[in-house]
């Protein structure tokens, strides 16, 4: 998320995949490269499998305050084989929460077994 509402994504590869990412509030965000997209919050019109296009819903945005609200569409949405595959011994996001965290109320729309990841760096919290 871009604070000044600017975004860039270049890949020098000659693919790139981008998964469980949230690219929210960025304005225009021009991709260069061969950049594939796949159940992350991205702008509308950009191809891919189980994209969000909608606002994320965190928390509280003008705090910078990214966790995801009971109300987001990113909760369980995620694909849990794409997150395993690059951090396969990682149990905590980056605010130190369980990654597998399940919010029962919650419908599971992403890939994988329950509990499936949320969309995005930090996992909604159970309580």
């Amino acid at each position: 998320t871009g604070a000044s509402g600017i975004g860039a994504i270049a890949a020098s590869a000659t693919s790139t995949s981008v998964t469980n990412t949230i690219i929210w509030n960025c304005g225009s965000v021009p991709f260069g490269g061969s950049i594939t997209f796949a159940r992350s919050v991205v702008p509308v019109g950009t191809p891919g499998v189980g994209n969000v296009f909608t606002d994320p819903l965190f928390t509280a945005l003008s705090a910078t305050n990214f966790r995801l609200s009971f109300l987001s569409p990113c909760i369980d949405a995620g694909s849990n084989s794409a997150f395993l595959a690059v951090a396969p011994l990682t149990t905590t996001d980056i605010a130190g929460t369980a990654r597998f965290a399940d919010i029962s109320s919650v419908p599971d729309t992403g890939e994988g077994t329950t509990p499936i990841i949320d969309i995005g760096a930090i996992e909604a919290r159970c309580t």
